[in-house]
């Protein structure tokens, strides 16, 4: 329980070190396409705070951030760090060391470059990132992505899901194997802003779920 809430499991103390990277990827990015992921609506964009979405392309989970004057930007919604699917509730800042934006994991406060994906504070993690379009005709909001199989096999909620049997296993220092199971059922949607947040459909999404933006901005 945490905060009279129950969980799942419990996380281990340590988990392996976890570095997502574009290279893993067998398609270059030069061969990605520009994918519509949410439209400008989904953001709440007359709200002057930073804003975010979460949504789900194929079994991945991807978070995209509005931020006023500095315009947009799109991770993995996963913190490798904990495996925890929390990174679109995370602030956005600076770094101060020539305006490279992060992400701070909203859990454990890793910083994550946005426009690369290395933790600037713990060497261990970095995530995926991606370039993100705003067609000002449409207000579409696109993503440029591999196709859905390459980017599951890096991503797909089923295969980061934290068991119990897992986090026993590495809590007891387990070096075997663990099996990961996934979800029940046809997978697991993008988790509900707990700040209520609305759900809209995507074309070939599953809904994109609206996190409010009432923190301030760290610029």
């Amino acid at each position: 329980m945490e905060r009279d809430q129950p969980r799942p499991a419990d996380w281990a103390k340590k988990y392996p070190a976890q570095h997502f990277k574009e290279t893993d990827i067998p398609t270059p990015k030069s061969e990605w396409k520009w994918r519509k992921v949410a439209t400008l609506q989904d953001f709440n964009p007359d709200d002057p705070n930073q804003t975010s979405v979460a949504v789900k392309y194929g079994e991945s989970q991807l978070a995209v951030f509005r931020v006023p004057r500095r315009g947009f930007f799109a991770s993995q919604q996963m913190c490798p760090h904990k495996r925890a699917f929390v990174l679109d509730h995370g602030l956005v800042g600076d770094d101060g060391k020539g305006g490279t934006p992060y992400v701070s994991c909203p859990m454990h406060k890793r910083n994550f470059n946005l426009k690369g994906g290395g933790c600037s504070n713990d060497e261990d993690y970095s995530i995926l990132t991606f370039d993100v379009k705003h067609d000002t005709e449409t207000d579409d909001i696109l993503l440029l992505l591999p196709e859905q199989e390459e980017l599951d096999a890096q991503l797909a909620t089923s295969k980061w899901m934290v068991t119990q049997a897992e986090s026993e296993a590495l809590g007891r220092g387990s070096s075997g194997a663990v099996e990961i199971v996934g979800p029940g059922g046809e997978g697991a949607r993008s988790p509900k802003a707990s700040g209520g947040g609305h759900a809209s459909e995507a074309p070939g999404l599953e809904p994109t779920v609206q996190c409010g933006g009432s923190a301030k901005l760290s610029w």
